[in-house]
């Protein structure tokens, strides 16, 4: 099975949205724009690690049920352990006979076409592999550029950590139960989603200006508070985007997507103020930074009660 795939980036969609997700909708039809209304989550990871003490999920724990149960998308992960080079090769070649696309997962660290940050940053990555023979594959990965890359499947096999596979139906989407699902897991939400950000805004606000410029070394792209915010803001955009285009049908008020609107400005904001801290070496920049959040939960708490009642 072969697929004409147009490649392109979309500026809030992360790795796994835009290689996997968006490629797997594009090939197969499927409307997108559902998956998103799990991109109203707050939950701050719990980490010892110094370069990941600032991560948080945007999930609202309805991926999995909004792809499987209405997009009819079923992703299974694989670690590379179960397979040797010969045994990956023969399932590669089959997944992309039978269904046309085959996923992988990396360290974006060892990641050849990663242009920028190849051998700088380590992070969990996805591509899409669309073509192959018995020697080498076309991988797909307009997150990181719109080139399409060949790798023979034996240095594809040393860099990945895992693989992934599709099983693909025909969409059936019940708005109704897609509405009563999104409210349900924001209701679960509810009563820690202020909690969640204002213990955000003070990790914040305790962190030293001097010593995050120094870790950058002039790139702010390195920064993990820095890719945190924008992933949150990133994901606010895709939730707002999809209430624009659901939200009437699955039964939430028109006036939500406003609210989102104006929160995703305040995302900005804050990751504005963030940016200014670091560069210019600001606590008072850093300070604005966790009062905005502190309105930020207040805000997400509002829209929450909207959405439930």
């Amino acid at each position: 099975m072969k697929f004409e795939i147009e490649l392109q980036k979309h500026e809030t969609y992360n790795c796994f949205d835009e290689n996997i997700v968006s490629i797997i909708c594009q090939c197969y039809k499927k409307d997108m724009g559902i998956y998103f209304l799990n991109d109203f989550g707050f939950n701050k990871s719990a980490s010892c690690d110094i370069n990941d003490q600032f991560k948080v999920s945007t999930s609202c724990g309805i991926s999995k049920a909004l792809l499987e149960n209405f997009l009819k998308i079923r992703i299974e992960y694989f670690r590379k352990e179960r397979f040797s080079c010969d045994e990956f090769r023969d399932l590669l070649l089959q997944e992309i006979e039978n269904k046309g696309l085959f996923g992988i997962s990396m360290d974006a660290y060892y990641c050849p076409w990663n242009e920028n940050y190849f051998g700088v940053v380590h992070m969990q990555h996805y591509s899409m592999i669309i073509h192959a023979d018995e020697d080498k594959c076309v991988c797909v990965d307009p997150y990181f550029n719109l080139e399409q890359q060949v790798i023979s499947v034996r240095e594809l096999y040393d860099i990945i950590e895992g693989v992934l596979i599709f099983n693909i139906d025909e969409q059936k989407i019940d708005y109704k139960m897609v509405g009563q699902i999104c409210r349900r897991e924001l209701l679960n939400q509810k009563s820690k989603r202020k909690e969640e950000i204002v213990k955000f805004a003070e990790l914040i606000s305790s962190q030293n200006v001097e010593k995050m410029y120094q870790s950058v070394n002039g790139d702010i792209n390195t920064s993990g508070l820095i890719f945190s915010i924008n992933s949150i803001y990133k994901a606010r955009c895709n939730y707002r985007d999809s209430l624009c285009l659901y939200g009437n049908k699955i039964g939430f008020d028109s006036d939500i997507a406003e609210k989102i609107s104006v929160l995703c400005q305040k995302w900005e904001k804050v990751q504005g103020l963030c940016i200014m801290a670091i560069y210019r070496k600001k606590d008072k920049c850093l300070s604005a930074a966790s009062d905005a959040l502190y309105d930020i939960a207040e805000k997400e708490e509002e829209i929450i009660n909207c959405i439930c009642s």
